[in-house]
């Protein structure tokens, strides 16, 4: 999500890169706006204000101009991404995964992700049923990106399988 903030042209962002440093290191980032249009920019700076980001971008110098990308969704290349730690994904890469409990049963597939103080959420589709397990070692048991699968625990209250 962006909206335009104060009237030098800054853009507040709303993004599931946790550091401003993803935006940094990339250079360069592209608004997709309501019409669909593309258009790269490159980064000129960054700073969190609270849960979001203050972005400057070389040719959005006005309110103007900022407005025009209100509600534009934002991108990067995805070579620019970089892996903090072993074992940390990204949202792209979870969304459209199979889910198997530990005993292989299909579960469903993530069909979004929210983030909570604590840890994300995976939001499993299984038929008209939405299924939230929180993202934590002990439901986590695997995430295996090349077979397109993640391995959950069976915990009480979570699963129930033989409900619809």
């Amino acid at each position: 999500m962006i909206r335009p903030h104060g009237i030098g042209g800054l853009l507040k962002v709303s993004s599931y890169a946790q550091s401003p440093e993803t935006f940094k290191s990339s250079g360069a980032v592209y608004l997709k706006d309501g019409s669909g249009a593309l258009s790269g920019h490159r980064v000129s700076s960054i700073k969190p204000q609270k849960n979001l980001f203050l972005l400057k971008l070389e040719g959005v110098d006005t309110l103007e101009k900022a407005e025009s990308y209100r509600g534009a969704d934002i991108y990067l290349n995805k070579e620019d991404l970089r892996r903090k730690e072993a074992g940390e994904y990204f949202w792209f890469e979870l969304i459209g995964i199979r889910v198997y409990s530990i005993k292989g049963d299909l579960i469903g597939t993530v069909k979004h992700i929210f983030s909570t103080p604590s840890n994300d959420i995976y939001v499993i589709e299984r038929g008209k049923k939405e299924i939230l397990i929180p993202a934590i070692d002990s439901a986590v048991r695997e995430i295996d990106l090349e077979n397109q699968r993640i391995i959950v625990s069976e915990m009480e209250g979570y699963l129930d399988l033989n409900e619809g």
